[in-house]
């Protein structure tokens, strides 16, 4: 079957300009039982969709410097305890003594155990790991770990997945250990829609020999040309063309980047409907349903102020909706740290 894919992550992936460089900024704090008040020693503190991360030390103290300018998810994690975040805004600034109070975790997920555990069979979960992985070229180098840790169930039209811990992910087309919160994940059968909503966190893999880091950093550059998130950088510096990227409106008449802003705000997106997106940079992967040459991909705004950031953060993700290319190849095989930059140009 093939679905309309709603895609969301709290957090969007982007590269951040290399004019971006110097004034990295940095976050410390401490973290907290919220009821007890003890520390937390142990508990992961990092920025979502970022290898910028650490555990907390024996006072539940905690660093994160090194911090490009832009707009991030502070996230803080630990088994037991409800995960918390928290937008923070970075101008090469450091934020100290930020105080994070983690609420110990309801076990709600008990019915929904016994649930899976009666109906969780093979092809369910073989249909969640295909719509979470994705199906591009690089999903199949890439292997969840930790399988029983993830329930995956049926009501009525709907497969639900849900997750006791982050959902683990080697992904060796990248390079990259994925740690993933799942916040929703729903196949709609009804209306052919996919919900994928959660936060992830990296860790670079180490290779085996420069040979093999080298393809990693090869494939990592076409993971990002043609992505929403070059897209959206590349909206944001009035750059589409140069980028290989055109885009129309619903009547197919092609529209210059100036029209989606207004007042030559460079910040904030006034767009209401679709907007078709070609990028010609290179072909469509041969998987993708759709038979057409280049990259076509669909944009639903719907019609609220969408901001960009310096790092290419955009919010609120619920107001684009990506279709089409955008939709398909978004998924976990082929996301990117949101500090992450090109190393070569588009062929």
């Amino acid at each position: 079957m093939r679905y309309r894919i709603l895609f969301f992550f709290f957090v969007s992936t982007f590269t951040v300009p290399n004019s971006l460089s110097q004034n990295l900024g940095s976050i410390s704090g401490q973290v907290f039982d919220a009821k007890t008040k003890e520390y937390l020693p142990g508990a992961t503190v990092y920025l979502a969709n970022t290898s910028i991360g650490m555990m907390a030390n024996n006072d539940g103290s905690f660093l994160l410097n090194g911090i490009h300018p832009g707009k991030y998810s502070l996230t803080a994690s630990m088994i037991g305890y409800t995960l918390f975040s928290k937008p923070i805004v970075l101008d090469g600034n450091a934020i100290a003594g930020l105080t994070i109070f983690l609420e110990p975790k309801v076990e709600e997920l008990k019915s929904v155990e016994i649930t899976a555990k009666r109906s969780n069979n093979r092809s369910d979960f073989s249909e969640f790991r295909r719509t979470f992985l994705g199906q591009t070229q690089n999903s199949y180098q890439c292997k969840i770990i930790n399988i029983h840790d993830i329930f995956v169930y049926r009501d009525g039209p709907k497969l639900y997945a849900v997750a006791h811990k982050p959902i683990e992910i080697v992904n060796n087309a990248l390079g990259y250990r994925i740690y993933y919160e799942l916040i929703d994940f729903t196949i709609d059968y009804f209306n052919n829609t996919v919900t994928l909503v959660g936060i992830p966190r990296f860790e670079n893999l180490t290779p085996k020999k420069d040979k093999q880091m080298k393809h990693w950093v090869k494939e990592r550059d076409r993971a990002y040309y043609g992505s929403e998130y070059h897209f959206f950088r590349s909206l944001k510096k009035k750059e589409l063309k140069t980028n290989h990227f055109t885009i129309y409106d619903s009547d197919e008449n092609e529209i210059a980047e100036s029209k989606l802003f207004r007042n030559n705000n460079d910040s904030t997106i006034y767009f209401k409907g679709n907007l078709r997106v070609i990028f010609d940079g290179e072909p469509r992967e041969i998987m993708f349903p759709e038979k057409t040459r280049w990259q076509n991909s669909i944009i639903k705004f719907t019609g609220n102020p969408l901001t960009i950031y310096s790092n290419g953060y955009y919010q609120d993700y619920h107001d684009a909706i990506l279709l089409g290319y955008f939709g398909w190849s978004n998924r976990i095989a082929d996301i990117l740290p949101l500090s992450y930059q090109p190393v070569s140009k588009i062929r």
